[in-house]
């Protein structure tokens, strides 16, 4: 995994599986925080940098699919696993179409919830380090890409020919291996907001 050690936020309104989540994820090395329903889970998440958040689907206030949008607001890069005893191919689909990573269901194997974790975090690492690869003026283009701007927007906006704006965009998919522009764009909304990416 990277050298960054993950920082989790975990959110179950059930306290007793709260604290089994906490002591086994500190015991594996990461920083844990915790939550008991959706408006504690936006507090924290505003307050601290959140790499992880495992939410469980039925929580007080605001469910954990109702989190995603706003969790990725405040942290782009987050990557979010819901929790769910319930969980259906419905609910699933428009998770992951909100921007959810996985599932993992109720009663909860913590070794799985590992797997997963540090699938995502090694998967989120190679996508950050690509991201890294591309120039200022690469990532400046792919921003606007993923603002749904086109190829004569970026010229006009940048102040270069379309030929340039198309030689890049052509750079950029060639080094995050992508086929076309949603793909690259999806990409730099999940991780470009990431700390390694700003700094």
């Amino acid at each position: 995994m990277s050298e960054h050690i993950p920082n989790i936020l975990v959110a179950d309104d059930d306290p007793d599986l709260r604290r089994i989540m906490i002591d086994y994820l500190m015991d594996c090395g990461y920083r844990v925080w915790s939550a008991s329903d959706g408006e504690q889970v936006l507090a924290l998440a505003r307050e601290n940098s959140i790499d992880f958040a495992l939410l469980d689907v039925v929580m007080p206030k605001i469910s954990g699919v109702e989190l995603i949008v706003p969790l990725r607001l405040i942290h782009p890069g987050v990557i979010i696993i819901l929790l769910t005893a319930y969980g259906t191919i419905p609910q699933a689909v428009e998770a992951l179409r909100l921007g959810a990573f996985d599932y993992l269901e109720k009663p909860l194997q913590l070794e799985r919830m590992q797997e997963i974790i540090e699938r995502a975090w090694g998967a989120r690492g190679g996508y950050v380090q690509m991201l890294k690869n591309l120039t200022p003026r690469e990532q400046e283009i792919i921003e606007l890409l993923t603002e749904g701007k086109t190829n004569g927007e970026i010229s006009d906006i940048l102040c270069i020919s379309m030929y340039t704006v198309t030689t890049h965009v052509h750079n950029i998919l060639t080094k995050l291996n992508v086929e076309n522009r949603i793909q690259a764009a999806l990409l730099w909304r999940r991780y470009g907001g990431s700390q390694e990416i700003s700094t």
